[in-house]
């Protein structure tokens, strides 16, 4: 009796087993190399939103991170953050509006000679305004000798704005960093 009953129990577990086997299997959605592409591209694009610091290339977004470190900061803090803000926002291509930061960390916190911060703040703004000129400059006015030094013939900077201001007119070139902008021509 125990063996007949044994024998049943393995013949409804054999015909369970086989009548799941015999079930039509849900069909599997393969997505193209494409597809697949483009959902592994959408998945990144979300971390980096999620975490924008961890993506260098997202400028614009790092440099609202830096911002909004800034405005809780204070103290050195406050430097180190606004200036990185200033340097994300050349990088984002928002050049003007980093120009606009280092002139003000510059009026802030002012130039003393030798100090690495003036130092630091004078090539940051040296850079941007050099920045500035080649957007006027090369990205403006094309011309095949453009952006390439030295400067010459049909590629010298047309627009004088960035760097023909004179010194101690609110665009960086202050007595201190005077020997810094003179090879540009501030």
């Amino acid at each position: 009796m125990k063996r007949e009953a044994l024998r049943w129990k393995i013949l409804g577990m054999a015909l369970i087993a086989g009548m799941s086997a015999c079930r039509t299997p849900e069909p599997s959605v393969t997505l193209s190399g494409t597809a697949r592409m483009v959902d592994t591209l959408a998945a990144i694009y979300r971390r980096a939103l999620a975490d924008p610091m961890a993506y260098y290339l997202l400028n614009s977004r790092r440099a609202e991170w830096w911002r909004k470190q800034s405005e809780q900061a204070g103290g050195g803090a406050y430097f180190a953050y606004q200036y990185n803000y200033a340097q994300e926002l050349l990088a984002a291509g928002q050049t003007e509006a980093a120009i606009r930061e280092l002139q003000a960390l510059l009026a802030r916190f002012g130039t003393y000679e030798g100090a690495p911060e003036t130092r630091q703040l004078l090539e940051a703004l040296a850079t941007a305004y050099f920045r500035l000129g080649e957007q006027q400059n090369c990205l403006a006015f094309p011309h095949p000798e453009a952006c390439i030094l030295p400067l010459q013939g049909g590629g010298i900077h047309r627009r004088g704005k960035p760097c023909s201001r004179q010194p101690h007119s609110g665009n960086g070139c202050s007595k201190a960093g005077r020997s810094t902008f003179s090879r540009a021509g501030c």
